[in-house]
């Protein structure tokens, strides 16, 4: 899927002239916000921001996929990111030609959208500025390259070195206990994995477990198309340390969409429909729903008390 040209070339410009519209037949609030967004996107600063964002959003999309599949192997993930870094870096060494081709797609979007704010032309600069940037330059590309190009590529290139650094390999381990893994490795190299994990983790029964966790999904059929929690009911007799280190892989923030759902409490309570809900309220029900086993345990008590609670301030409510 091409980014750039979805967004930028068919996307983008449906947007502006929605907002547009909006700011014209809209009430009163909607009139506001919606001149106010078209203003701060009609402008070639936010254009070239959205182009430079699409052109390495493009290319850290794959990367997105793989680490959101159900067959996820953070290991090949952290590898490619390596691969990755190393062209971010060569595009920081070389910022001048990364800046040509950003203001020259910019240009092609602002000439599209109906922009006449000359591209060639940079920002005043002032003696003193607080508010924007204000790097001192002798022409446009080099006023973008310090100010926008640059930037973006260092704040890049430092989120990637930090949530994929060294000392994070034995958590990328944890996704090789995955069957769609372990059927692709041998023994040797799936007990050298569990290594790491038992030192870092402190399970030191997995070294033990791995070799007859991997026989077990061996024969079994569309096991690499399960989920960690689905695996994970697997491992909760025979396979202890296996179960333990399944769930800190669940944990993970890089794991299945599905996963991701399924832990979201705040999203299963606080829906749109029920946006105006009060900060108290939210918090007893995350809670309730969180403590949920709990709360099962002693559910003749919990509700005496919930209705008490209700019961103490007068309402104007009949109950058949």
């Amino acid at each position: 899927m091409d980014i750039r040209r979805i967004f930028l070339k068919e996307n983008f410009p449906v947007i502006l002239e929605a907002l547009e519209n909006l700011s014209r037949e809209g009430n009163n609030a909607t009139r506001k916000n919606a001149f106010q967004l078209h203003a701060a996107a009609f402008k070639i600063s936010f254009i070239l921001c959205i182009t430079l964002i699409a052109k390495y959003s493009a290319l850290l999309e794959p990367l997105v996929n793989a680490l959101q599949s159900i067959a996820l192997d953070v290991v090949k993930a952290s590898q490619h990111v390596k691969r990755i870094l190393q062209l971010l870096k060569s595009h920081r060494d070389n910022p001048e030609r990364v800046t040509d081709e950003t203001i020259k797609d910019a240009t092609v979007v602002a000439e599209k959208v109906g922009l006449e704010e000359d591209i060639t032309s940079m920002p005043r600069i002032a003696g003193k500025q607080r508010h924007r940037s204000n790097h001192p330059a002798e022409s446009p590309s080099e006023f973008w390259k310090r100010s926008l190009i640059i930037p973006y590529l260092d704040s890049v290139i430092t989120s990637l070195e930090t949530r994929f650094a060294e000392e994070n390999t034995p958590s990328f381990a944890l996704s090789k206990l995955h069957p769609a893994q372990m059927q692709t490795m041998s023994v040797e190299n799936l007990t050298e994995t569990c290594e790491t994990i038992a030192q870092f983790y402190n399970l030191p029964n997995i070294k033990i477990e791995v070799e007859l966790w991997q026989q077990f999904w061996h024969n079994k059929p569309n096991s690499t198309d399960q989920t960690v929690v689905d695996i994970l009911k697997e491992a909760k007799t025979f396979f202890p340390d296996t179960e333990k280190a399944l769930k800190i892989l669940i944990a993970l923030p890089c794991t299945t969409c599905t996963v991701e759902r399924s832990f979201s409490s705040l999203r299963r309570l606080k829906t749109w429909l029920r946006s105006t809900m009060s900060e108290n309220r939210l918090n007893g029900l995350a809670m309730t729903s969180v403590h949920r086993k709990l709360i099962h345990g002693n559910l003749q008590d919990f509700n005496n008390k919930v209705v008490e609670k209700f019961t103490m301030n007068p309402r104007k409510l009949c109950f058949n």
